[in-house]
């Protein structure tokens, strides 16, 4: 990646995936991992069975031997008898399936304990081994809800399949969040979801990924006018800059508490800019701002309490009410930085002139 200029992290976002865009929940994708926003630098990714559907090269290697092992694993769960006095448990041993599917490669099935522990058919369940070099056998546990991908007898069905599972976990995951969180509405997704016992008379399409929303908080035109007045009047706005775009980011992916953070980051960041000491000076004293300004930023100092609280709560018992509803509406924001533009255009237009 570094030889080519390429960053990881950014290459990863930028691949298709069904199920939880935020930091938990469960997701499928063409690479194992959660979330690439905490992938550590020496953490492995790895090609789920998913990527075989654009690299072909993967079908034969990976995708068929798979399916064939998936199947294998359904059988055996099937065959199983259940105990009237103890908990069943069904388990695939590496020697049990080299007899049972003896055209497997001997590689195959060494690095098959980590694709299965990347497939969300095959994750849930314990394991046991390898102990390299001196034992490589392994056993890895087989869930009854392996069930569900009967069906899928080929890499397309198989995707199909996983994509519709992961969505309707990811988003029950999402309703229960929500329904335990008192006074908070349901989204009007919700209203509709399967899990909730509605009656349909034909199957419902499964639901649609979730995707960042397309809204931005800061404007995009700000955020440009800044970059070309840095320096201007002394001030450099590079951090400034990065705050804006780092808070449009997580505001397309609804994270409160990043985006409480960096606007009270933001706050506290401009006022010198203004010849202020600290915010309550820019919104009382500084002239030229007018009435709807002036109501706006009075919104943006009553928010500095409540980012106060989102960084600076300790731990405790409560459960956190903040989400994205707290968030405060951008047009505050965009005011703020519109006086902040006219500060440093002056800036600029006095220091051309001589001034």
């Amino acid at each position: 990646m570094d030889q080519r200029g390429l960053d990881a992290r950014t290459v990863i976002a930028s691949l298709p995936r069904t199920g939880s865009t935020a930091t938990l929940g469960p997701s499928y994708g063409f690479t194992t991992g959660h979330d690439w926003r905490m992938l550590g630098d020496d953490e492995p990714v790895r090609l789920t069975v998913a990527a075989a559907l654009v690299l072909d090269e993967l079908r034969p290697l990976l995708a068929d031997p798979f399916l064939r092992v998936l199947h294998h694993m359904i059988a055996l769960q099937r065959a199983a008898v259940p105990s009237p006095t103890a908990v069943t448990q069904t388990w695939l041993s590496s020697p049990e399936l080299a007899e049972a599917i003896p055209g497997l490669k001997a590689e195959f099935i060494a690095a098959l304990p980590q694709i299965l522990d990347g497939e969300p058919s095959t994750w849930r369940g314990s394991g046991r081994g390898p102990n390299l070099p001196d034992d490589p056998a392994w056993a890895k546990e087989i869930k009854r809800e392996i069930q569900e991908y009967a069906e899928a007898t080929d890499l397309e069905a198989y995707v199909a399949t996983v994509s519709r599972i992961v969505t309707d976990q990811a988003w029950e995951q999402n309703y229960h969040h929500f329904r335990a969180e008192q006074g908070v509405p349901l989204p009007r997704e919700y209203a509709t979801a399967p899990w909730l016992g509605q009656a349909e008379k034909e199957p419902a399409e499964p639901p649609v990924a979730p995707e960042p929303s397309g809204a931005v908080y800061v404007k995009e035109a700000l955020i440009d006018e800044l970059v070309e007045l840095d320096g201007a009047g002394r001030f450099f706005t590079d951090k400034l800059v990065q705050q804006c775009k780092e808070l449009n980011f997580n505001y397309r992916h609804e994270q409160p508490f990043s985006c409480h953070a960096l606007l009270r980051a933001i706050i506290d960041h401009v006022p010198p800019a203004f010849g202020a000491k600290g915010f309550a000076q820019v919104a009382s004293s500084v002239a030229g701002w007018g009435r709807t300004d002036k109501d706006y930023l009075k919104k943006l100092e009553d928010f500095r309490t409540q980012g106060h609280d989102v960084l600076h709560r300790q731990i405790g018992p409560p459960r956190s009410r903040i989400d994205m509803h707290d968030v405060p509406a951008p047009a505050a924001l965009n005011a703020l930085l519109e006086g902040l533009l006219k500060h440093l255009r002056q800036a600029r237009d006095a220091a051309a002139a001589g001034k």
